[in-house]
C-alpha cells in the first residue's frame, strides 16, 4: 500500500497547488508510481499546471473526498492531495487519510 501526503490550507495564493507538483515530480523522477489528487474541484489548480507538461509525467485526477484516497494507496505509490483552498471537515478527512499533512506558511 501506498502512502498519502496532503497539502492543506485555509487560504489560497500560498503554493499550495505548486508544492504537491514539485514533491510528486521528485518521486515520479526516483521511480515512484506517484498521483496528484486534486481536491480544489471549482480551481482544479494542479490539472491546470499539467499542461505545463513537466518530466517525469505524473497523472493528475479530481478527487471528492477522502475516502477515494484508501483506493489509490493501493494502486500508487505515492498520492498526493491538493486540497481547496480553504478549510472544511473534509479537509480533516484528509488529514486523517494522510500519511504526512503539509501546511504552508500563509
Amino acid at each position: 500500500m501506498g502512502l498519502a501526503i496532503a497539502i492543506v490550507s485555509q487560504k489560497a495564493r500560498i503554493a499550495k497547488s505548486t508544492l504537491p507538483r514539485l514533491i510528486a515530480r521528485e518521486y515520479a523522477a526516483y521511480g515512484w508510481r506517484v498521483q496528484i489528487a486534486d481536491g480544489d474541484l471549482l480551481q482544479t489548480g494542479c490539472v491546470r499546471r499539467q499542461a505545463a507538461a513537466l518530466e517525469p509525467a505524473v497523472p493528475i485526477e479530481p478527487f471528492r473526498n477522502a475516502d477515494e484516497i484508501e483506493g489509490r494507496k493501493r494502486r500508487f505509490d505515492l498520492v498526493v492531495m491538493d486540497g481547496p483552498p480553504h478549510s472544511t471537515a473534509g479537509t480533516l478527512h484528509m488529514a486523517a487519510a494522510a500519511d504526512l499533512v503539509v501546511l504552508p506558511p500563509a
